[in-house]
């Protein structure tokens, strides 16, 4: 395996956790505030499915979503974030092109 294509699986690697960290995040807090997946959203003008799918880890959420959650269940937005890699814990990625 090549470096950029061990590189580019790292990448992709840390994408999936933290779309798997976003989706328990959401999770905790709509069920902590004993809010349906229907009823959240319904509020954020989005489709269960949705809810369902970013949850789950397998949609990554739009800031403009987040939002809407974070007003919708009446917490921090930065509540989303927790257990999120920092920047000082991810790994360099080192070739990458710059100008």
């Amino acid at each position: 395996m090549s470096a950029d294509s061990s590189e580019w699986t790292a990448v992709v690697t840390r994408a999936r956790l933290i779309r798997q960290r976003l989706g328990e995040n959401i999770h905790r807090e709509r069920t902590q505030a004993g809010v349906s997946q229907s009823s959240l959203a319904k509020a954020c003008q989005v489709t269960r499915n949705t809810i369902s799918r970013l949850e789950r880890g397998e949609q990554e959420p739009r800031i403009s979503t987040l939002v809407a959650f974070s007003l919708a269940l009446r917490v921090p937005l930065t509540a989303f974030l927790v257990g999120l890699p920092t920047v000082e814990e991810a790994a360099p990625i080192d070739n990458i092109a710059t100008k």
